[in-house]
């Protein structure tokens, strides 16, 4: 994560694999918003990141299997 600084990135939600399971039951986007509400305090960023979660789940769940795959 420091590697990520040094690029001016700021991570505004870590999502642990058991928080990841959330979002993945989850069929009405309002309830990912309450599940982003609880992830993060910074109340600018939960439209985002939750936008980020419903577009680009399959990409994340894909991430997430191959990390799974390799150690």
């Amino acid at each position: 994560m420091r590697d990520c600084y040094g690029n001016e990135f700021l991570p505004w939600v870590v999502i642990t694999e058991k928080t990841f399971e959330r979002p993945s039951k989850c069929d009405d986007e309002l309830a990912t918003w309450e599940i982003v509400k609880k992830l993060t305090s910074n109340y600018r960023v939960w439209n985002d990141v939750a936008d980020y979660i419903e577009q680009c789940f399959d990409l994340m769940t894909e991430q997430l299997r191959t990390a799974k795959e390799q150690g």
